[in-house]
């Protein structure tokens, strides 16, 4: 017998989005958007959220499911309704996401950061040394939800003498909010949890931004 799936939601301020953190991971290692029927072929759980009316789109990421409602309504009951929908997934047996959607995802996560776009190369020295790790993890674990339930997210592709390097892509590329997320939030919040760092700086090309959240 299957333990019990342990499931937490908490809505967003402006109650749009739902951020749900369960016991087990969705992806491991890999995160995903969906945004209409078609992309969700071969991920179960996506297909599912999908069906209910006021479902506008839907991320996961880790233990994270990020779900955005096309009206900001309350969210008890359908809170309810998404864990009901998980539990009922997990206990039949049934995939979150098949292999074939699973490949998809690793390679799209391959590429991200190989972007013909990119003027730089990420430097895998800093980006994975201690310091970088731990503002990957601020990054993956703080600003990645918000960001997914937008369709986008981040990446660090350097740490230098103090200076972060961002590259931001999905919905986040393109953005007209873009410097306003990176100066008012990001930076504000990485230059207090790490005292050593002097500035953040967005190096993502945003004039070929092809899906950007706003416009």
């Amino acid at each position: 017998m299957k333990n019990k799936i342990e499931i937490d939601a908490k809505p967003s301020h402006s109650n749009n989005v739902c951020f749900f953190t369960l016991s087990i991971p969705l992806l491991k290692g890999s995160k995903a958007e969906c945004f209409t029927k078609q992309e969700a072929k071969n991920a179960p759980l996506f297909d599912a959220l999908l069906d209910f009316s006021w479902v506008l789109d839907v991320a996961a990421e880790g233990n994270t499911l990020v779900i955005r409602k096309r009206n900001p309504n309350g969210w008890q009951d359908d809170a309810r309704k998404v864990a009901e929908l998980i539990r009922g997934l997990y206990e039949e047996g049934t995939p979150f996401f098949n292999e074939a959607y699973l490949a998809n995802v690793m390679v799209e996560k391959d590429q991200t950061l190989s972007d013909t776009n990119l003027p730089f190369k990420a430097n895998d020295i800093n980006v994975k040394s201690p310091l970088g790790l731990r503002i990957q993890k601020i990054l993956t674990d703080v600003i990645g939800p918000s960001l997914a339930s937008h369709g986008g997210h981040v990446n660090l592709v350097d740490v230098k003498d103090g200076k972060v390097s961002l590259y931001f892509g999905g919905g986040c590329q393109g953005c007209s909010q873009a410097s306003v997320t990176v100066k008012q939030g990001i930076e504000k919040l990485l230059l207090k949890e790490f005292p050593e760092l002097t500035e953040v700086d967005d190096v993502t090309n945003h004039a070929v931004g092809t899906n950007p959240y706003f416009k």
